[in-house]
């Protein structure tokens, strides 16, 4: 059997679930990551240390097919929702950020494979579910030579590089008149590429966000996604296409689902501040205990809106994408920048409840075997990804708002 006639005949078989999301799927596949949190934070340590995750990790969330959960039923995924996505990653999350990074960048690079043409489809998918890392900027070059492409090139923040298979990765194309041409995405193996150590930071430490290195690489014509026919392009005739996954917009999908991981973390600091309460003194004070404390309490109330006030702008926006993709509707431009902005707001607030649930916590939460410093270090990390920036988030809304006509992001990036 062809690798068309077995992706058309798992198409065929799950054409009727493949309409809708996999909810009672999802609400399964979310206990399953609560159940995972105590493993993930006895081994957050090892991982932050050997700068990406666990083995034991790795293959736990493997086990549960926690990589798969937004490729379409018709190339052997799981074919979830992105409000069960965005849930899952919370709770992850809570036991690791940084495995959370992970899982939503190789969860969602595998889902823009999807949206490919049928001929890379193919190819990816021939064996079953993939994971795939990507990065657009800096681009790399795509020299043309028969049959295809020689690629050479060097992309920076490569989350999850070292658990994909396949890479996504930016290049520039060389025209016949030797020019190039910019906005285009090439598939390589990563058994082909090399992974340089270049991430050494504050925050997010183990999410193998390295450099991956492409040198005199050959990329078939078909493996290439050009300039002029995107992800999501239809073609006449196209064949693997249909779920309602199809129908998301791509970066508005990947940006409100990360807010999940963020949410999480947050949600996981205001527990501990919660637990060490009873037991924290307030030296120089009359309290024995920080519950106590009225100040302490009304902080503690505070904190705790504005984290859930986040959590109700994540899930505002992956049931407005869900809902659009169910009824197979595309998301209007003022919509899109309308969530960017929400999205923004989220980010701030959760940055703001963080930083405020340290200084309750005091100084000894900055200690290395308290598992707060490390919500804090990863979310302000996590927090300033160009998808979450809010002087151009709040700008790109403002522009919609005014009804003025001038795009500030490349392309559809919202």
């Amino acid at each position: 059997m062809s690798t068309s006639q077995s992706i058309k005949q798992n198409r065929d078989a799950s054409n009727a679930l493949d309409w809708t999301f996999d909810e009672e799927l999802g609400a399964a596949l979310l206990e399953k990551a609560k159940a995972l949190r105590p493993l993930l934070m006895e081994k957050a340590d090892e991982a932050e240390a050997q700068r990406f995750m666990t083995k034991e990790v790795f293959d736990a969330l493997n086990e549960e097919r926690l990589f798969d959960l937004l490729i379409p039923r018709r190339l052997g995924g799981l074919g979830l929702s992105a409000t069960a996505m965005s849930q899952i990653l919370a709770e992850i999350s809570k036991g690791d950020p940084s495995a959370a990074w992970v899982l939503q960048i190789v969860n969602g690079t595998s889902w823009i494979c999807s949206l490919s043409s049928d001929a890379i489809q193919e190819t990816l998918f021939a064996n079953g579910p993939i994971k795939a890392c990507g990065v657009f900027a800096p681009p790399g070059k795509a020299k043309k030579v028969d049959g295809g492409y020689i690629v050479n090139g060097e992309w920076k923040y490569s989350s999850g590089s070292r658990q994909s298979d396949w890479a996504q990765m930016g290049v520039l194309r060389e025209n016949d008149d030797g020019s190039w041409t910019p906005g285009n995405f090439v598939y390589m193996k990563m058994s082909e590429l090399s992974i340089k150590d270049t991430w050494f930071v504050t925050g997010m430490q183990a999410t193998s966000s390295d450099s991956v290195v492409a040198k005199d690489v050959f990329v078939p014509e078909h493996m290439m996604v050009k300039l002029e026919k995107p992800f999501g392009h239809k073609e006449d005739g196209k064949v693997h296409t249909g779920a309602p996954a199809d129908e998301w917009p791509a970066v508005t999908l990947l940006r409100v689902t990360s807010l999940g991981l963020l949410v999480g973390a947050a949600e996981a600091a205001l527990e501990f501040v919660c637990d060490i309460a009873a037991a924290k003194p307030i030296p120089t004070t009359v309290y024995k205990t920080a519950r106590d404390s009225q100040s302490f309490r009304r902080e503690l109330g505070e904190c705790s809106a504005k984290i859930r006030t986040a959590r109700m702008i994540m899930e505002r926006g992956t049931d407005a994408i869900d809902t659009a993709a169910l009824s197979r509707q595309p998301v209007a431009a003022k919509k899109r920048s309308e969530l960017k902005a929400e999205g923004a707001l989220a980010v701030e607030l959760l940055t703001q409840a963080v930083d405020r649930l340290m200084f309750l916590a005091g100084s000894s939460a900055f200690n290395k075997e308290q598992p707060l410093q490390r919500y804090w270090r990863d979310l302000n990390m996590g927090a300033r990804h160009i998808a979450h920036h809010p002087l151009v988030n709040f700008e790109l809304h403002g522009s919609h708002l005014l009804d003025i006509d001038e795009d500030i992001v490349l392309g559809s990036a919202y």
